[in-house]
């Protein structure tokens, strides 16, 4: 079995930490055979950064046959051919031994189909903010798995056999041009046809910045990781289970309608009440505060009620 792999990133915009990125992989102990780039929007400043590098690495830079996270993705997926795919993101940066840590695990085990491992967490100044602390080992069977991301995406390197046999990344839930969740929804698809684990081995500098999505969108992702719970829920009961896709607007309470009622009848009342409640929050536009704090708790315990 061949030990070939690509590193798949998304760029878009200025892309301030993309060099460190590219730079990091260039002292890997383990070098790709190709960097796939997927332009989704780079800056000409940007760009110029990336090419300075294809001297260094084998670079295949193609531009964004969508719009957002998803469609970046999948378009990386379409031009990929090697055994394995890294992830990894524009601002962050792996470890020396983790392209190799990685191939080496999934090559004794053909059965493992999503391979991700510690991160430890730096600012935008690359200072250490902490260290995660996810299940190591095979998570399919876990009780976590099917309500929380147990996997950090930008650390994950995936089997290109499984990722084809589910049909890739989904565009699930939206807000404006960002796919939400969508990391989430591939672990428990591609569950089903493998396993999804973690190295207890750090591999991954993970950026934390106000710009990075995840902070920007708190109350969309805890909707998000909801409601792809809940569809993958729903798709276990009836494999012709189509999903809704969802815009996540504020003011506007459309896709809490959708939600509800595209989930009936294979998802409870409770489950759906509790989903309503929690994207409630996005469409009033009041993600902390007394009221938002008061509203989670109502939804904590309508959860366990």
């Amino acid at each position: 079995m061949s030990e070939d792999f690509s590193v798949l990133i998304p760029a878009h915009g200025s892309c301030e930490f993309l060099e460190q990125a590219l730079e990091s992989i260039c002292m890997s102990s383990l070098l790709p055979d190709r960097v796939v780039i997927v332009d989704d929007g780079v800056t000409d400043l940007a760009m110029t950064a990336i090419l300075n590098f294809s001297s260094r690495l084998v670079l295949h830079i193609e531009p964004n046959r969508g719009s957002g996270l998803v469609d970046a993705l999948n378009t990386g997926i379409e031009v990929i051919n090697t055994s394995f795919i890294a992830r990894l993101d524009a601002d962050d940066v792996v470890t020396q031994d983790r392209f190799a840590l990685q191939v080496s695990a999934m090559l004794v085990d053909p059965d493992i189909a999503v391979l991700g491992g510690q991160v430890q967490y730096i600012n935008s100044d690359g200072r250490f903010l902490g260290k995660s602390e996810y299940f190591t080992g095979t998570l399919n069977n876990l009780n976590q798995f099917e309500s929380k991301c147990l996997i950090a995406h930008p650390s994950a390197m995936i089997r290109r056999r499984a990722l084809l046999e589910v049909g890739g990344y989904r565009s699930i839930c939206r807000k404006g041009r960002t796919d939400i969740a969508e990391d989430f929804d591939l672990w428990l698809r591609i569950s089903k046809v493998g396993k999804v684990c973690n190295l207890n081995d750090t591999i991954l500098f993970y950026r934390q910045h106000p710009e990075q999505l995840s902070s920007k969108h708190t109350p969309e992702q805890l909707f998000s990781t909801r409601y792809v719970s809940l569809i993958n829920q729903a798709s276990s009961a009836d494999p012709l289970f189509e999903p809704r896709k969802l815009r996540l607007n504020r003011h506007k309470f459309d896709f809490l309608i959708d939600a509800y009622s595209s989930l009936s009848p294979f998802v409870s009342r409770k489950e759906r009440v509790t989903l309503v409640l929690e994207g409630f929050l996005i469409s009033i536009g009041m993600p902390s505060g007394i009221f938002a704090r008061l509203i989670r708790k109502i939804i904590r315990v309508t959860a366990n009620s």
